[in-house]
């Protein structure tokens, strides 16, 4: 329900709103673009010519100072609805225009180059390009670490199939060697043990020689100081001394020492010169005899 304050409220709303709008409405009759439709185009070629003159630049100015090149040539585009062949012609325009204007600086002696010592301050903070700077670092150095892997796995791949070619050389070599040592053996059966030796594969019999541990002769090396031969002449040297006393078929076959037992003899092998103690191979004498030769009774 509407009260009569509320009805005087919206009353005066509408009075201001009116009245503003006859102010706009006025303003816009006073400037004369409430009848732009009915107004005659106004062309003045002479007051376009006289502002012309006024902020354009006089022939007496050298060029340096407007610095506006023209090209004679006009543009033209057979196609303007062909974006490739316009923009082309609006870069020949100004590509012919800077050459122009660079033979102009030339001519005047101005320079338009920029220094070699020329700095411009960066848009991007110090910190904020140090920041970019690192991240470039870190990814040139996982590229790098990459790079290194990959080689690793290259070269173990290749050292692998190195290490099967020699084998399978080796195993080729062996197989060979044993088909001329069976073709040797057949050949010199066959002649009843009378084979010719020059045809035995001698590539049996090549084995390297191996340097003997602390020999500094084949090395060059110096002599062996005093305090090391010190100590192989009480720990021993010159090759292994364990089961060093073990007979061998040389030392079974010998039986020059060997003496048959007799009967009062102890033991049947002696040394040369009697067996015994002392080299005696007499029989000991009786109880008697014994206190007899010490002058008892």
């Amino acid at each position: 329900m509407k009260t009569k304050e509320t009805t005087m409220l919206v009353s005066n709303a509408d009075s201001e709103e009116d009245d503003s709008d006859d102010e706009f409405e006025a303003e816009l009759a006073a400037s004369g673009l409430m009848d732009q439709e009915e107004r005659e185009a106004i062309y003045n070629v002479d007051g376009l010519h006289e502002g012309l003159e006024q902020i354009g630049w006089d022939e007496s100015v050298i060029w340096e100072e407007g610095r506006i090149i023209t090209n004679e040539t006009p543009t033209q585009v057979s196609d303007i609805n062909d974006d490739l062949s316009r923009e082309l012609a609006f870069y020949n325009q100004a590509l012919t225009s800077a050459r122009e204007a660079c033979n102009l600086f030339t001519k005047a002696k101005v320079p338009f180059r920029r220094p070699d010592d020329y700095y411009a301050e960066m848009v991007k903070s110090d910190q904020h390009m140090g920041k970019v700077r690192e991240r470039l670092l870190v990814q040139q150095k996982q590229i790098e670490e990459s790079e290194q892997r990959r080689k690793q796995r290259e070269a173990k791949r290749y050292g692998k199939q190195v290490q099967a070619e020699v084998l399978k050389e080796r195993k080729k070599s062996k197989k060979d060697m044993e088909e001329k040592l069976t073709k040797w053996r057949k050949e010199r059966n066959k002649t009843g043990g009378t084979g010719d030796e020059d045809d035995f594969p001698m590539e049996m019999m090549q084995d390297k020689p191996q340097a003997v541990k602390g020999d500094r002769s084949r090395s060059g090396g110096n002599k062996a100081s005093k305090k090391r031969e010190a100590k192989n002449s009480k720990f021993g040297f010159g090759g292994r001394k364990k089961l060093a006393k073990q007979n061998t078929a040389g030392s079974s076959a010998d039986v020059d020492g060997f003496r048959p037992s007799r009967p009062g003899v102890k033991g049947g092998i002696s040394k040369k010169g009697g067996g015994g103690k002392g080299g005696a191979a007499s029989k000991r004498p009786g109880k008697a005899r014994r206190q007899q030769a010490r002058g008892g009774k």
